[in-house]
């Protein structure tokens, strides 16, 4: 609820600029607002494409470099047993990535992540 708050206030003072300017120039009609209102919203819209491009490059070479500071605490969890106490036994993660099927068994005190070799029946 909170996000789309903000995202409706952040479109409202989007706006708010926009239309107000618009209507300054038909009120008016002169072409100096009308070219004041078009280098305004050029000069704006160039500065927004080049802040957004810096902040994505920013958090790309963040995550590259995978030193996050304290800012997450994320960690690669150890799959060693599950939340019942039972031993988790389990392929790769590149291989349990790239399945189409994983089958799980437990028994006793073992629980086995498998990759499923399920094949289509033929019609």
């Amino acid at each position: 609820m909170g996000s789309l708050f903000w995202g409706l206030v952040a479109l409202f003072v989007g706006w708010v600029p926009f239309v107000y300017w618009w209507w300054e120039v038909l009120l008016i009609e002169e072409t100096g607002v009308f070219i004041d209102l078009l280098v305004w919203l050029v000069t704006a819209i160039v500065i927004l494409a080049i802040a957004t491009a810096l902040w994505i490059a920013h958090n790309q070479r963040i995550a590259r470099r995978g030193n996050r500071g304290m800012a997450t605490r994320f960690f690669t969890l150890e799959h060693v047993s599950d939340r019942l106490g039972r031993e988790v036994q389990m392929p790769s993660r590149d291989d349990l990535r790239s399945a189409a099927r994983i089958a799980i068994r437990t028994e006793d005190d073992l629980k086995t992540y498998s990759i499923d070799e399920w094949r289509a029946s033929p019609r």
